[in-house]
């Protein structure tokens, strides 16, 4: 389970709690973590956790990847790091992160880094030494703590309130921060979804309304790596909202929202506690959408082949005419007829109906194997080509139209010749 899906936890009642946390976590005393510490300070350079790891572990939520800050330049960082033992990777010089791997883990390291020019997509920076001029930089103050070796805790930016009010707040001028980069509007949102609570900070929604176009700046793949976390997320429902009103859909999508069936079948996902899926909560806010259509939205987000197939998948599975449950798993398959299934009875009224035994189906089907191939047809007098697969069809619509208990013999003897009209 993704730290999106995750629900809301306690933020910590103290700072001493808070470090606490931080001091008796795992990944702070695993050795390969303390060896990136120490090596640091044996060359008189410092070094800090930062980010998302020091946040989550404040929050007694998984942390998945762990990040640090050094006032070391890129090279000596290099350097220090092979000393102990790391392989470096330069994988974003430039910006003065590298990769170091040892022992079966990788971390990026960063130096510490002042904006020097910003065009709402990419930065120039210089570097630097100061820990509260790299803080100023960064997006949300909840994404702004650092800790050292020990677990003590550094907040330049005044977020441990914010965390423990569960606000996400940007850091100084809201406009600012998001002129130096756009993609700030959409992870508002999704941050939003899986770490706040209650009203949304109201000078991060004015600078929203007020820079919204820059979202057209944005490349597809940073909008789709936004849009499909933030639709899983916890409070998803209220925050797809919030961006409905500020008719962020329309120019993200090319159309607006349905933000009814969107809210129902999330209240569906949770009463019969069925994980939250992106692509299928992305078709109840695209509702109704056809296979055609998908390929807009898939243009739009430039989603995986595997992620528009399940979107086409689906809505094959809705637009076709009522027939068996298990017809419909056949054709379409489990993850299809279930997903469809939660799509109707979010639209049905009275809602629900059916789906129940409609989902254990699902869950409980194994898919039968159709008893004839086109070696069966070749042996009745068919030759390979278009004819032969026409008739195939013709002879499985039939055995699935029995509910698969025609057998082989059966279905042999309904083969008609390869000349019949």
């Amino acid at each position: 389970m993704s730290s999106d899906q995750i629900e809301r936890v306690t933020p910590p009642v103290s700072w001493a709690e808070a470090e606490a946390r931080l001091s008796g976590s795992n990944w702070l005393a695993a050795p390969v973590v303390q060896t990136v510490f120490s090596a640091f300070a044996d060359k008189g350079e410092d070094c800090r956790a930062i980010g998302g790891a020091v946040r989550d572990t404040m929050l007694a939520r998984p942390v998945n990847d762990l990040d640090f800050s050094t006032t070391a330049t890129p090279d000596v960082a290099g350097q220090i790091m092979q000393e102990a033992g790391f392989a470096v990777h330069e994988t974003g010089l430039a910006h003065g992160t590298i990769t170091v791997a040892r022992d079966g883990a990788a971390f990026e390291i960063t130096t510490l880094r002042a904006d020097v020019a910003t065009d709402g997509r990419h930065a120039s920076v210089d570097f630097t030494t100061d820990w509260s001029v790299d803080a100023a930089r960064r997006d949300f103050t909840i994404n702004a703590f650092s800790c050292d070796h020990a677990g003590k805790l550094f907040d330049p930016v005044s977020g441990f309130a914010d965390l423990q009010a569960e606000r996400i707040r940007f850091i100084g001028n809201a406009v600012t921060r998001i002129r130096e980069d756009r993609l700030r509007i959409l992870r508002f949102f999704r941050f939003s979804a899986s770490y706040a609570h209650g009203e949304f900070d109201p000078d991060a929604c004015a600078a929203i309304a007020e820079e919204k176009s820059g979202l057209t700046q944005l490349s597809a793949e940073r909008i789709h790596g936004e849009i499909v976390r933030l639709l899983v997320a916890p409070r998803a429902v209220e925050v797809v909202a919030a961006m409905a009103d500020l008719a962020l859909f329309e120019l993200l999508l090319g159309q607006p929202v349905d933000l009814g069936l969107f809210s129902t079948l999330v209240q569906l996902e949770t009463e019969y506690a069925i994980t939250p899926d992106p692509m299928r909560r992305l078709y109840a806010l695209l509702a109704p959408l056809s296979p055609d259509g998908v390929d807009s939205i898939q243009a739009r987000l430039r989603l995986s082949r595997q992620e528009a197939e399940v979107l086409k998948t689906i809505a094959r599975a809705i637009s076709t005419p009522a027939e068996g449950v298990s017809a419909m798993l056949y054709r379409f398959g489990a993850p299809a007829v279930r997903n469809a299934a939660l799509l109707k009875a979010a639209a049905e009224k009275p809602r629900r109906r059916g789906l129940a035994d409609r989902l254990a189906s699902a869950l409980a089907w194994q898919r039968p194997v159709f008893p004839l191939t086109g070696a069966d047809l070749i042996a009745a007098g068919f030759s390979p080509g278009p004819a032969l697969g026409v008739e195939l069809a013709r002879i499985e619509a039939a055995w699935i139209a029995s509910e698969f208990t025609l057998t082989a013999a059966e279905l042999r003897q309904i083969i008609r010749s390869e000349n019949t009209d």
